[in-house]
C-alpha cells in the first residue's frame, strides 16, 4: 500500500514481485517436506510463483516469463514457468477479473468523472487544387507548414498520378490529396485551405 501510494516509478511493480515471492516461499515450505523434495528447489518455487503472480495481476504471461528468466539468470524452470503462467492467465480471465492497470485506469477516470471510450481511427482524404496566387509554388512539401496531423499522400499533375515525397515541389494547378483524421478535419481543413490559397 505504501509503495503504490507513494506514486514512485515501479510503485506497483515491486510489490507484485515481492508478494509472488512470498506466496512461492510459503507454498514451497509446505509442499517440499510433504513430497520429500530437495530443499534447494525452494528458489525455483519462488521464481515460478513470482512469474505466475505477475501474469495473474498484469495479464501478460510472455513479459512475466522473460522478466523472471532474466532476473534469475536461469532457464532451468522455463517449462514449469510457462505452465504456471498460462494457468495464471486463464483462471482470472475466466473469473472475469480485470488486469490491474485497466482497473486502476477505470478508477482514475471515475474519480475525475471522465469516460474512456476507445474509437477506431477514421480518416478523410481531401483534394486541394493549387491556385496561381499560392505563395508555396515551387516549395518542397517538407517546407510547407501543413498541420501536423495531416499527410500529403499524392499529387495529380497534368493528369499523371505522383506519390508525394518530401522533396516534391508543388506547382500551379496541382491536385494535392491530403489525409487527415476525421476528428481533426474541421480545423485542419481550414488551415490547409489558408495555406493553399495563400492567405
Amino acid at each position: 500500500i505504501f509503495s503504490f501510494s507513494s506514486g514512485a516509478p515501479g510503485g506497483i511493480f515491486l510489490p507484485i514481485l515481492v508478494l509472488g515471492a512470498y506466496i512461492g516461499a510459503i507454498f514451497a515450505s509446505v509442499f517440499i517436506p510433504i513430497c520429500g523434495l530437495e530443499g534447494i528447489l525452494v528458489y525455483r518455487f519462488i521464481i515460478i510463483s513470482m512469474a505466475g503472480f505477475f501474469t495473474a495481476t498484469v495479464r501478460s504471461p510472455i513479459t512475466g516469463i522473460v522478466l523472471l528468466s532474466e532476473m534469475s539468470g536461469s532457464t532451468e524452470a522455463l517449462v514449469s514457468m510457462l505452465v504456471v503462467c498460462l494457468i495464471a492467465y486463464v483462471v482470472p480471465t475466466l473469473l472475469g477479473n480485470e488486469p490491474i492497470y485497466e482497473s486502476l485506469l477505470e478508477r482514475l477516470l471515475n474519480r475525475r468523472q471522465e469516460k474512456f471510450t476507445p474509437e477506431p481511427s477514421r480518416h478523410v482524404l481531401s483534394e486541394y487544387i493549387v491556385p496561381l496566387e499560392c505563395k508555396y509554388i515551387g516549395v518542397k512539401i517538407k517546407n510547407i507548414p501543413f498541420p501536423k496531423n495531416s499527410i500529403v499522400v499524392s499529387v495529380i499533375r497534368n493528369g499523371s498520378y505522383v506519390i508525394a515525397q518530401e522533396d516534391f515541389q508543388i506547382n500551379y494547378g496541382d491536385q494535392i490529396h491530403i489525409l487527415t483524421d476525421v476528428n481533426d478535419f474541421p480545423y485542419a481543413n481550414r488551415e490547409i485551405e489558408e495555406i493553399i490559397n495563400g492567405k
